[in-house]
Order: structure tokens, then C-alpha cells, then sequence
């Protein structure tokens, strides 16, 4: 269990903010959203340390962080920190949310896998 930084893409969109992590696409989708600022913060803390926590649990690797990201025309390049040894306590602290979260990731990952339209 350990502490995790990955770089991420910020995009603004009319209706809010996508969060996007080229490193975990593959494995995750790797992207999450919010209507504000905060929000979309929040949501892509949130996934980071789930991915994170997932891929310890399952015992796989982890992607190598970008180091090489640009800045797109319509967003930044931010980096995200993930602690799985805390999310993993606030988890403890609500199971319901969790189970949700990773059933919705894996079934997302399913069907990019499968190349299903979401």
C-alpha cells in the first residue's frame, strides 16, 4: 500500500469538466467528470485511488506516469496524488459506495475491452 502520483488531462466543457488519465485508460477508461471545478477534482481523486487500490488488490502492475503530456488547447495537465492506505480506511467507512465504484469500473472496463458503445 503506498502513495501514487499520476498526471491527468483537464478539460473544460460547456456542461463542466472531464478528468482524463492517459495511463489507466487501457486498464480503467482512466476518465471521470463534475459539473465545477471542485467537483471534477474530487471525482478524479476519487478514481485515481480507486484505480490505484484495484490494481494493488489484484496484484497487477502499475503503468509507468507520463512524463511527456502537452497541454491541450482546451484544458491543463494536472497532477493527482492517490494514498490507498487512507481510501482504503475511508472505504472501510462506507462499503456501499465502494462496491458501487467498482463494479461501475469494471463494467466500464469490460465493455472498452469489448469494445461495446457505452
Amino acid at each position: 500500500m503506498a502513495k501514487y502520483v499520476y498526471p491527468a488531462y483537464v478539460y473544460r466543457e460547456p456542461d463542466g469538466y472531464i478528468i482524463d488519465f492517459p495511463d489507466w485508460r487501457e486498464r480503467f477508461g482512466g476518465m471521470t467528470d463534475g459539473k465545477t471545478w471542485d467537483e471534477a477534482m474530487y471525482m478524479g481523486n476519487d478514481l485515481l485511488n480507486l484505480m490505484c487500490m484495484y490494481t494493488e488488490d489484484d496484484n497487477k502492475s502499475f503503468p509507468k506516469p507520463s512524463t511527456d503530456l502537452i497541454e491541450p488547447p482546451n484544458g491543463s495537465v494536472t497532477l493527482f496524488h492517490a494514498n490507498t492506505d487512507w481510501y482504503r480506511k475511508l472505504c472501510a467507512q462506507n462499503k456501499k459506495r465502494r462496491l458501487r465504484w467498482r463494479m461501475a469500473i469494471r463494467t466500464i472496463a469490460l465493455k472498452r475491452r469489448n469494445h461495446v458503445a457505452l
